[in-house]
């Protein structure tokens, strides 16, 4: 993975978006999404997902609820108001395709 130049901007994006939908999904199918399994979700070196995720929490796209006993056990949600805007738009790419 690359830390600089043009590609670099679009690989972060990328990664967000995957990182975003991936633990939304988990959510739906009723499962935790820890700081622990962001690097196995992404296929990125962990410590790329903890500077991805910890920017996410930055801009209020996720937020970590901390485990004060063990940081990596520590709960990675997205917001409701960004998951809302995701169902909604979702919702509405699957009507105007059909």
């Amino acid at each position: 993975m690359s830390d600089s130049g043009i590609g670099a901007g679009r690989e972060s994006q990328l990664l967000s978006a995957l990182l975003i939908e991936s633990v939304q999904l988990r959510s739906k199918s009723g499962l935790a999404t820890t700081l622990r399994d962001l690097h196995d979700l992404l296929e990125a070196p962990q410590p790329i997902a903890l500077r991805l995720v910890h920017s996410l929490e930055e801009e209020g796209i996720v937020s970590i609820q901390r485990d004060v006993t063990d940081a990596l056990a520590s709960t990675v949600v997205v917001v409701p108001s960004v998951a809302n805007h995701l169902l909604f738009n979702t919702k509405s790419r699957g009507s105007s395709a059909a």
